[in-house]
């Protein structure tokens, strides 16, 4: 069985290799831009900016 790869499939798979390496490159380099959510289970994130959004007014930072 054959296929062909057309040269936007091309494309799209090395834009998408380029997004991949430039994650790696800002995991190591220690660069992680905020957001909401909760990155530590067992640190109830209350130093965290989007803590209300997280968890609720009765958390919400003042």
């Amino acid at each position: 069985m054959r296929t062909t790869i057309t040269d936007e499939q091309r494309q799209e798979f090395a834009q998408l290799v380029a997004l991949v390496e430039n994650t790696i490159r800002q995991i190591w380099s220690g660069h992680f831009l905020p957001h909401s959510g909760i990155r530590f289970p067992q640190n109830p994130c209350t130093s965290c900016s989007y803590v209300g959004l997280c968890f609720g007014s009765k958390f919400r930072k003042f």
